[in-house]
């Protein structure tokens, strides 16, 4: 349940720089340019596969996010029990 806010947050926070005012980012790694100039230096920026290549790296963070404080609290209910 708590991963909803961060979700929700990225996901409003992508849209809004995209269509709003598209060179403010909250975060670094909320611009398309960041992971594309990171794993690509030398190509120039097209905006589409920026976004394919940034959305899905978010999403990998946030199951990290989200997944180790699951297992902590598995890992903890074994344990007690």
């Amino acid at each position: 349940m708590f991963a909803i806010y961060p979700l929700i947050y990225s996901a409003l926070s992508i849209v809004r720089t995209a269509v709003v005012k598209p060179t403010f980012y909250v975060y670094p790694f909320y611009n398309p340019a960041f992971f594309r100039e990171m794993l690509f230096k030398d190509k120039p920026l097209e905006i589409v596969p920026a976004y394919l290549l940034m959305i899905p790296i978010l999403l990998v963070a946030m199951l990290l996010f989200v997944g180790t404080p699951a297992l902590l609290i598995c890992i903890r209910n074994r344990r007690v029990k």
